[in-house]
């Protein structure tokens, strides 16, 4: 058991892409719920996420992964699109070998409201092709 909960949350930070480990936990029905915090200045633009899902030889599991918002921010906006970037893959995963590769993927972004700063909240919802879910939550630090 902690060694499945570990893999699940070592697969969301790669799937969240951020440096330091989110707060994880394994939501009824198996929904993975991720809670994080980023800092962006006023006015400016924070990399959220990258959803995409792909094959261990690098080509993308399709449809791609749909992003939903689940709750839209007080003082900025959170915006969802489809682009081609690099995956974030850790050993022993064997998809690593494809963070030099840009796949398919819906990028989600915050930006910030000019000339506010404080604490903002957002949340989404990640739906992949295979049925997995994450919801994710996170607390933005504007500064």
């Amino acid at each position: 058991m902690k060694i499945a909960v570990f893999a699940v949350a070592a697969m969301a930070l790669a799937l969240a892409g951020c440096a330091r480990a989110p707060n994880v936990t394994i939501g009824s029905g198996g929904e993975v719920v991720l809670h994080r915090s980023v800092a962006v200045a006023s006015g400016g633009e924070v990399r959220l996420d990258f959803a995409a899902a792909i094959n261990e030889d690098c080509s993308p599991v399709l449809p791609l992964p749909t992003v939903r918002v689940a709750r839209e921010p007080e003082h900025g906006t959170i915006r969802a699109r489809r682009v081609d970037d690099h995956p974030v893959f850790f050993a022993p995963n064997p998809r690593k070998a494809c963070n030099v590769r840009k796949v398919p993927g819906n990028l989600v972004t915050y930006q910030a409201a000019r000339g506010w700063v404080g604490v903002d909240h957002v949340a989404y919802d990640m739906f992949y092709p295979l049925g997995r879910q994450f919801h994710i939550e996170v607390d933005v630090h504007v500064k």
